[in-house]
């Protein structure tokens, strides 16, 4: 497979822009993967004391980059790192060819 242009992929290009008590900040809540459509089955993950709030250290070890973090946390609708991942919780890893298909077709539009 061909290596993406990652600013192109960046999350930014993909999430909502809202206005907080901070200014202008991406909104991971913003629900811009409804329309991901996996081709491949995706992975399952049982979270660890090692990888609990660490999205980071699940792309690494999926994907061989940080990059795809926010990605699994919209796949996986949670929104609060810290709240909504618990040790012994089951996610879902998405193929990484489909991650990067759905992206550049969004980025497409």
């Amino acid at each position: 497979m061909a290596v993406p242009n990652m600013a192109k992929l960046d999350r930014d290009n993909y999430l909502t822009t809202v206005n907080s008590d901070y200014g202008l900040e991406k909104s991971l809540t913003s629900n811009d993967v409804r329309f991901f459509r996996p081709k491949q089955e995706m992975r399952r993950h049982t979270l660890s004391s090692k990888d609990s709030a660490r999205p980071d250290l699940l792309s690494a070890k999926y994907y061989g980059t940080l990059n795809y973090w926010w990605f699994i946390l919209k796949v996986n609708r949670i929104d609060d790192i810290w709240n909504e991942m618990y040790i012994g919780m089951d996610i879902q890893i998405p193929d990484e060819g489909d991650i990067l298909n759905f992206l550049n077709k969004k980025s497409k539009k």
